[in-house]
Formats: C-alpha cells, sequence, structure tokens
C-alpha cells in the first residue's frame, strides 16, 4: 500500500516513541500502565499529525501518472468519560482507528487493544504472573473475542512493547505468553498501516465522533489515523 521509505519513516518515529516511554518507565516517570497509555497515544499524535505518506501504484494500459499519490496523516487521541474498569463490556483499554481511502479503497476499521505492565527486567516467561492476573487476562481477551477477531494485547516492559494477539493470550492460558511469543510495537504499527491489523466491520466506529462508541464499551481510550489525499 505504501513506499518502503514511508514505512521507513513511520518505522524510525515509532522505535523513536518506544525508546522514550520504556526509558521513562524504567526510571520511573511514567508508574502505571495507565499513563505508559496516555504517553503512548499522545506521542503518536503529535508525532504522526501532519506527516505525508507515499502510495504504491500500478501502471494501467502504460499509462504513466504524474507522480504516486501522496496522503497526509491527521492523527488524533480521544478521551472519553469512560471509567477504567478490569470488568468492562468490552474488555479493552483501547481503540485505534484507522480511516481513509486508498487506491479507491475505502478502509475503514477499527482494533481492540488490552494492555498490561510488567516490572521486571529482561525477556518474561510465563506472563501474567499469578492465576488471577491470569483469569483477569483471559477473561478480557473473551471479551474482546466476542466484539471482534481484530482484538489484542500490549505488553509494555521496560525497554519494548510486546504485542499479542487475543487468541494466542486465549491458547497459552494457563501458562501464559513469553516475550519471545510476541512481535514489537513497531511491527504492529506497520501492519496498522499496511491495513493487515483491524476489522472493517467496526467501521461505524470511526464515523464522526469515536467518544460515544468508546463509552458504549466503557473504553477509556482512543486513538484515530485519517487520511487525505494532498
Amino acid at each position: 500500500m505504501w513506499s518502503q521509505e514511508s514505512f521507513e519513516l513511520i518505522a524510525g518515529i515509532t522505535r523513536d516513541i518506544i525508546r522514550k516511554n520504556c526509558h521513562e518507565y524504567a526510571q520511573r516517570v511514567i508508574k502505571q500502565e495507565t499513563a505508559f497509555t496516555a504517553s503512548l497515544l499522545t506521542r503518536l499524535r503529535d508525532n504522526l499529525n501532519g506527516l505525508t505518506l507515499t502510495a504504491n501504484y500500478k501502471l494501467q494500459h502504460g499509462f504513466r501518472p504524474s507522480g504516486p499519490p501522496r496522503y497526509e496523516i491527521r492523527a488524533t487521541e480521544t478521551l472519553s468519560n469512560a471509567v477504567h474498569s478490569e470488568e468492562n463490556l468490552s474488555g479493552a483499554d483501547m481503540v485505534f482507528g484507522f480511516k481513509g481511502e486508498v487506491h479507491d479503497d475505502v478502509v475503514d476499521k477499527a482494533a481492540l487493544v488490552q494492555a498490561k505492565i510488567w516490572d521486571g527486567t529482561g525477556q518474561f516467561l510465563g506472563l501474567p504472573k499469578g492465576k488471577a492476573k491470569r483469569d483477569e487476562l483471559l477473561a478480557q481477551c473473551k471479551r474482546m473475542r466476542r466484539i471482534s477477531q481484530a482484538s489484542y494485547v500490549f505488553i509494555y516492559t521496560k525497554d519494548a512493547i510486546r504485542c499479542y494477539h487475543a487468541d494466542d493470550i486465549i491458547s497459552k492460558s494457563p501458562e501464559g505468553v513469553n516475550y519471545s511469543d510476541g512481535w514489537d510495537f513497531t511491527t504492529f504499527m506497520h501492519k496498522f498501516f499496511h491495513c493487515t491489523i483491524g476489522d472493517r466491520n467496526l467501521n461505524y466506529m470511526v464515523e464522526g465522533d469515536f467518544r460515544p462508541h468508546l463509552r458504549e464499551l466503557g473504553i477509556s481510550d482512543g486513538f484515530m489515523v485519517e487520511l487525505e489525499q494532498v
């Protein structure tokens, strides 16, 4: 969908955000999962907003256009008045939304995310620790999956953000997941912009105001990317 240069630009921005957030968590500037999420989404908004992406294009009937189409990102962070709760309807902490039309393909989609934080060092094994926390995350993943297949878990650490599909959490219960089972947040963002992450059946969520949908599902945070051709 996008040029290699565009993907490299997004990857560089994402790696820098990961580095800053994880450093602040390691230094105890960020102390809680909710603060890590808030900082992550704010930095994504501030660094992606106004960025221009170049789309790939294919020649048709020997006609060469003047250049590949370019799109400007409008990134927004939305905070609903939903109270953060482990027992919310959706099981999710945040929603990632995407809205745009590229190559005549309307891509309106969203993904659900539950976030956890780990205060150890190095590469973890068998998270979450303890039966109560594992049962809690398992229930949250099952609630997300009842809504959409595009359901994920982020685990924040002092040196990385590890990402998992909710199905992986469910399948590995009750042992828990290992660091090596997941993928880096840079890969998540690559897949998100490549449109291999996200559920188009949730397109209603990205129409108009995000907040009513977040409140209805008990989700406190939303991040939206909208594309406009320039």
